[in-house]
């Protein structure tokens, strides 16, 4: 696939934009934001559990944008401690919005990524649901997520060393707005050995958003 690329805060940011059907679920956004693990620690947009999220959206029928942070690829700048790269994230939004006008918009990530586009999403009233894969619940520091509402699907490894699935199910027992956590067993932070389950547990989540409750797969 070719890469393309939009303004960002501090020069352009590489993306890789699918359009979807429009989205087959009751209540999905036709277009997810999607974005990927830590820069500094070899993520990118071409991260495997990030395909795998954009498999699930797009098997879906949403549309996809992923793009590649600061100094990540093609991308521009360097990495920024997480800060700039939150600014990189609402520039994506901006694009993606343009490219939806007037549309609600989903916002998806891994790890790094996951953590950092609840924190942006939160804050957008153009968000409407929420995907997150591996969140860091057990390394970061606690924040506010205003989720007023808004439904969260967490995917999650049972072996997960940045945060247990006792931690997500806390996180997720605090969101204030339909959640759900899938915690895979034997499941590392990225999802090894059992990668292909992701692509799958999260069309079947996609579905239906259950009520703040933690289901093991």
């Amino acid at each position: 696939m070719s890469t393309a690329t939009f303004p960002g805060p501090v020069g352009p940011l590489e993306m890789l934009y699918r359009p979807g059907e429009g989205p087959l679920v009751p209540g999905l956004p036709p277009a997810f934001l999607l974005c990927h693990p830590h820069p500094a620690h070899g993520g990118t947009m071409h991260n495997k559990v990030v395909y795998r999220i954009a498999r699930a959206l797009l098997g879906s029928g949403c549309a996809v944008l992923r793009f590649n942070f600061r100094g990540v690829g093609l991308s521009a700048g360097s990495y920024s401690g997480g800060v700039g790269e939150r600014d990189d994230i609402r520039a994506a939004l901006d694009h993606l919005a343009g490219l939806h006008p007037d549309a609600p918009l989903g916002m998806a990530g891994f790890s790094f990524g996951a953590w950092n586009g609840l924190a942006v999403g939160c804050t957008d009233a153009r968000i409407v649901r929420f995907v997150a894969a591996g969140l860091p619940v057990g390394t970061y520091p606690a924040e506010p997520f205003p989720a007023m509402g808004r439904p969260l699907t967490a995917i999650h490894g049972s072996e997960d060393t940045f945060g247990s699935p006792e931690q997500l199910a806390a996180f997720v027992d605090a969101w204030d707005g339909p959640a759900e956590a899938l915690v895979v067993e034997g499941a590392d932070h990225f999802f090894e050995p059992r990668l292909p389950v992701v692509t799958e547990a999260l069309l079947g989540a996609l579905r239906e958003t259950r009520t703040s409750r933690v289901r093991r797969i």
